[in-house]
C-alpha cells in the first residue's frame, strides 16, 4: 500500500509549459515564481513608502532606542518622552531613568544602518523619520525577505514534486502571510520569519544528505538569529541542532555550534550592555522596573486595560488564537492546509515506521511532521503565560506566531503534491490563498491596529473591547479588549 503523502505515479517527463505533475520543475515555474518573487517584493516596496513612520507605541519604543544609540551611544529613552510622536508605553524605569523594554540587539543592528543612512541622505532620524526610517527598513526587513524567498524558491525546486505545490508554498509565504502586514514597520517578527527560513532551507538539505560544511554554518547561524528575534524558538534551535548532529557530528561540532555561538554570544552581550545583566528588560514584567510613578503618574503597566488585562479566560482565549479575532485560520484560511498536511505526513511517517512503506515518503514529509509538532508546542507555550493573555496587544495578527510562517509554507507541499491529481484540490487551495492574500492586505500598511475581523464582530455587537476593567479603568486608546459584549467581567468564561 502506497504512502499516503506520497502522489500517484507520475510521468518523468518535463519541459512543457506547465507541468503540474512532473517531479521536474517546468519553465512556467521557473519564470513565473521569479515573477511572484519580483511582484511580492514591488508590493511590500510600495506599502513601505506608504507606511507611516512611528506609528505604535512597540515601534516607537524601537525607534527611540535607535535615536539614542545614533546621538549619545547608550539606550535611555528618557530624553524623549516629551517630545510629540516619540512617547511609548513599552518602557522601564531603572534608577530614574527610561528604557525600552525591547531587546538591545535589533535596535542596534538598525542603528548600525542609520548612520550611514543618515551620512549618505542627510536625513536625520528625528528630524525626517519618514525617509529615514524607510531606508534603514528597506535593508532591516525587505533585503532578508527577498533572501528567504530566494532560499525557498530554490528549495522548493528541489524537493517539490509538482508546479501546483511549488506556486503554493511560494505564493503563500511571499503574499498571503502576517509577515507581509508587518514588512513595512519595525520589529523583531518578520527578521524572525526570514532567518527561520534561512535556517530550514539549509536543514532540509543536510537531513537529505547534503554535507557542505557551509550548510551546517548557515543553519547554524540563522537558527540561533531565529532565536534572537524570538526566543520561544529555541525549540527550533534545538531541533535545528539534533538534525545536524544526527547527520554528522562532527560537522556539527566544526560549522554549525560555532556559528551559532556568535549571534547568541551578540545577544548577551548587547541585553549586558542594555540591561547590566543576561536579562533582557521584558523578563522583568510585574515588577517595579515596568510598574512606577514618575512625574506624578503611574505607568501603563501599574492599571493595564482592554486587552492587555488578560481577562480572557483558557478556552476564550484558545479560541480567538485559532479561529476568532485573532485567529491563525481566520485570518490565514490557507493554513488549514497546512494542519492537514502535518497530519498526513504525521500519519504516513508512523505508518511507515510500524509497518514499511511501497514507495519513497515526499521529501519534506518528516520536516511537515515536525513542523506540527513545533507548533502546537508553541502555542501550547504562550498557552501557559495566562498574565498575557493580551493577543500580542493591538496588532493584526497573532505576531508572535509569525517567526512560523516559512514552515507552514513549506508544509503545504507535501499535501499539493499528494492531492494535485484530485481535481477539486486546486480551485480549493485557490480559494483559500485567494482569502488569505486578501485578509494579509486589509490592514496594508499598519499592521498596528486590531485585525479587520476585530473591528468587523466590534461593528456588530459581538465583541466589546472597551468594556471598562474590574478596577474601573477604561480601555486605552489602543483599544485592547475583553469578552464577548455578553460576557462582562462578573459574567466571564473561566
Amino acid at each position: 500500500m502506497s504512502d499516503p503523502i506520497s502522489p500517484p505515479p507520475q510521468s518523468s517527463a518535463g519541459g512543457t509549459p506547465f507541468n503540474r505533475s512532473s517531479p521536474s520543475p517546468s519553465e512556467a515555474w521557473r519564470a513565473g515564481s521569479l515573477i511572484l518573487i519580483a511582484l511580492s517584493l514591488g508590493l511590500h516596496v510600495a506599502a513601505l513608502v506608504r507606511a507611516e513612520p512611528l506609528r505604535s507605541a512597540n515601534d516607537r519604543s524601537r525607534w527611540a532606542t535607535v535615536r539614542a544609540l545614533t546621538e549619545r551611544g547608550d539606550f535611555r529613552i528618557d530624553p524623549y518622552e516629551f517630545q510629540p510622536g516619540w512617547s511609548t508605553i513599552d518602557q522601564v524605569q531603572v534608577n530614574g531613568n527610561l528604557y525600552s523594554t525591547k531587546p538591545a540587539p535589533l535596535p542596534i543592528v538598525a542603528a548600525a544602518i542609520s548612520l550611514p543612512v543618515e551620512a549618505v541622505t542627510g536625513w536625520k532620524l528625528a528630524e525626517n523619520p519618514a525617509p529615514h526610517t524607510r531606508w534603514v527598513l528597506l535593508f532591516l526587513n525587505l533585503v532578508p525577505f527577498a533572501a528567504a524567498l530566494w532560499a525557498v524558491r530554490s528549495l522548493l525546486t528541489d524537493v517539490a514534486r509538482t508546479d501546483l505545490a511549488r506556486f503554493l508554498a511560494l505564493g503563500t509565504l511571499g503574499f498571503a502571510t502576517a509577515v507581509s502586514a508587518f514588512l513595512p514597520v519595525f520589529n523583531n517578527h518578520t527578521i524572525g520569519a526570514c532567518c527561520c527560513a534561512l535556517a530550514a532551507v539549509p536543514l532540509i538539505r543536510i537531513w537529505r544528505g547534503a554535507r557542505d560544511g557551509w550548510r551546517f554554518a548557515a543553519a547554524g547561524l540563522f537558527a540561533a538569529l531565529t532565536v534572537c528575534n524570538e526566543l520561544p524558538a529555541g525549540l527550533f534551535g534545538l531541533a535545528a541542532f539534533a538534525v545536524c548532529l544526527r547527520a554528522d557530528w562532527k560537522r556539527t561540532f566544526a560549522w554549525f555550534a560555532p556559528a551559532a555561538a556568535v549571534p547568541l554570544l551578540l545577544f548577551v552581550a548587547a541585553t549586558v550592555w542594555q540591561t547590566g545583566s543576561v536579562k533582557p528588560f521584558y523578563m522583568t514584567y510585574g515588577t517595579e522596573t515596568y510598574e512606577f510613578v514618575r512625574n506624578g503618574r503611574p505607568s501603563y503597566w501599574m492599571n493595564p486595560t482592554g486587552l492587555d488585562a488578560a481577562r480572557d479566560g483558557f478556552w476564550m482565549y484558545l479560541f480567538h488564537c485559532t479561529f476568532g479575532h485573532h485567529g491563525l485560520f481566520s485570518l490565514t484560511p490557507v493554513w488549514l492546509l497546512a494542519v492537514w498536511s502535518w497530519a498526513r505526513s504525521l500519519a504516513a511517517l508512523f505508518k511507515r515506521a510500524a509497518h514499511g512503506a511501497a514507495h519513497e515518503q515526499h521529501p519534506l514529509a518528516a520536516f511537515a511532521a515536525a513542523t506540527g509538532l513545533l507548533s502546537v508546542a508553541i502555542l501550547a507555550f504562550y498557552l501557559t503565560r495566562t498574565e498575557n493573555y493580551n493577543y500580542g496587544g493591538r496588532s493584526v495578527a497573532l505576531r508572535w506566531m509569525i517567526w512560523l510562517a516559512p514552515l507552514w509554507a513549506l508544509s503545504l507541499a507535501p499535501l499539493a503534491d499528494a492531492l494535485d491529481r484530485r481535481r477539486w484540490f486546486a480551485p480549493l487551495a485557490a480559494c483559500l490563498l485567494a482569502l488569505s492574500v486578501t485578509s494579509a492586505w486589509l490592514d496594508s500598511p499598519d499592521p498596528w491596529q486590531n485585525p479587520w475581523l476585530m473591528r468587523e464582530l466590534e461593528s456588530r455587537g459581538w465583541v466589546d473591547y472597551a468594556l471598562a476593567e474590574p478596577n474601573g479603568a477604561a480601555a486605552d486608546d489602543d483599544g485592547r479588549g475583553g469578552q464577548f459584549a455578553f460576557l462582562r467581567a462578573d459574567r466571564g468564561l473561566p
